[in-house]
This record gives C-alpha cells, sequence and structure tokens, in this order.
C-alpha cells in the first residue's frame, strides 16, 4: 500500500542521509463505543477530526496514513528522540482537547519507535511499533510506549 511504500522510501532515505526517522501507531480506545452508541456518521466524524488532528501537528515532509478502522501511522522524517517526543506529545495533547471539546469520551494509545539506527524492513518496524501500542493498549490504554529501534534487537 501507499504507506508501506513511502516508509520504505524513508528507511532508505534515512539510511542514505544517515539520519533518524521516527514511526507512530495511534489506535483510538474505544472507537466502537462510539459507532454503537452514536452512530456510524458520528464514527466518521471522530475519524475526520482525528486525522485532521494530527495533520494540523505534523510538517509537510511528514506522513500520515489510516491504516485501519481506527488506526493511523506516522512517519516523522528525521526526528529522534527529542522531536518525536515533542511532536507525539502535541499530537496527543490536541487529539484530546479535540475529544473533549465534542463529548466524545476517546482516548489513544500510541506506540512510537525511534530508529535512530535503520531497519532492513518496514515489516519489521511496523510489527515493532504495533507491539508498542499493544503494550499501551494491555496497561491502561490512553497512554504512549516510546521506544529505540536497534538492529537486531
Amino acid at each position: 500500500n501507499g504507506f508501506h511504500e513511502a516508509a520504505q522510501k524513508e528507511i532508505e532515505r534515512s539510511r542514505r542521509l544517515n539520519r533518524p526517522f521516527t514511526l507512530g501507531y495511534i489506535d483510538i480506545d474505544n472507537f466502537k463505543s462510539i459507532n454503537d452508541q452514536l452512530g456510524h456518521t458520528v464514527g466518521d466524524q471522530v475519524i475526520r477530526k482525528v486525522a485532521e488532528s494530527i495533520q494540523s501537528n505534523l510538517r509537510k515532509s511528514d506522513l500520515v496514513a489510516r491504516l485501519g478502522g481506527d488506526e493511523f501511522a506516522l512517519i516523522l522524517t528525521e526526528a529522534g528522540q527529542e522531536a518525536s517526543r515533542e511532536v507525539i506529545n502535541r499530537i496527543r495533547h490536541h487529539l484530546t482537547n479535540e475529544m473533549e471539546e465534542n463529548s466524545w469520551h476517546l482516548t489513544f494509545s500510541i506506540g512510537v519507535l525511534v530508529c535512530i539506527e535503520h531497519p532492513k524492513t518496514v515489516d519489521e518496524i511496523l510489527r515493532l511499533t504495533t507491539e508498542l501500542r499493544d503494550f499501551v493498549k494491555k496497561n491502561g490504554k490512553d497512554g504512549v510506549c516510546f521506544s529505540v529501534y536497534k538492529s537486531g534487537s
């Protein structure tokens, strides 16, 4: 898919320039309850608002893509630990405010993998980032789990 190709290009670019990048995975917690209680029209509004909120907090060089019903992936180009932490925290803050303003009782589980070393495949870093997101989900949701990619780990 398009996100997969973009992530592969970013791996190659970061290797060529020897620069870090960050992959983020954002999942809307309990999204099904919105569709069940308020209907799919509101569910669609939530998805649009989340996408807009994420996009408005990214630079032009960054990328956001919707991967599943309530899942979004991000590529933060040339973003190491400090920059990615700043961006993710800003996104999370804006998302939380957006949900509160609309009286949508939703939170977000976010996995963030900072690639200082260069991964070989997109599948590997997507899997690791998904595991970080799953860790948040299993531990009460509504949080962020950051990790740093080390090749061979």
